[in-house]
C-alpha cells in the first residue's frame, strides 16, 4: 500500500515523499522505500541535496532558531 510522508529537512524544507512498505510473509521484517515523484518539487530538492552533500547552507545560529523557534 502506498502512502505519502512529509520529511522536514533543515536545508531544503519539506520533502513530500511516496512511502511504500514491503513485508515478508512472516510479517516480522519490513523495508520502507521513500521516493519522490519524477519532476516534482521534492525531486528537485533531493537533486539539490545530492549536489551539496553535507555542506551546510545556513549559519549554525539560523539553523538552531529554525529548529527550535523562540517562544
Amino acid at each position: 500500500m502506498l502512502h505519502t510522508k512529509t520529511v522536514h529537512h533543515p536545508e531544503v524544507g519539506p520533502l513530500h515523499l511516496d512511502c511504500d512498505i514491503l513485508t515478508e510473509s512472516a510479517g516480522d521484517l519490513r523495508i520502507v522505500i521513500l521516493t519522490a515523484p519524477p519532476g516534482s518539487d521534492t525531486a528537485s530538492r533531493l537533486g539539490l541535496l545530492d549536489v551539496i552533500g553535507i555542506q551546510q547552507m545556513t549559519e549554525p545560529s539560523q539553523l538552531r532558531h529554525s529548529v527550535n523557534p523562540p517562544t
